[in-house]
């Protein structure tokens, strides 16, 4: 699994049990993995340091899986 570094908005989508995702700034969803309680907040801006997780199926599928490793908050 590669490393990536990605900024954008975090978003939350209700489709089925739902999911929170990060909207990068160039348009792609990623799925976020088990996200960590401080990034749970739709509208919040990030930037992110992850693995992307082929190995994981989800419900919502609304794009790759993002597991992250390190975020901070963009003010």
């Amino acid at each position: 699994m590669s490393t990536v570094h990605l900024s954008g908005t975090i978003q939350r989508v209700t489709l089925g049990m739902g999911a929170w995702t990060l909207v990068t700034d160039q348009g792609d969803t990623y799925e976020l993995h088990r996200p960590p309680a401080d990034l749970c907040n739709a509208g919040l801006a990030v930037t992110v340091q992850g693995q992307i997780r082929s190995d994981i199926a989800t419900l919502a599928m609304v794009g790759p899986v993002l597991e992250i490793k390190t975020f901070s908050i963009v003010e």
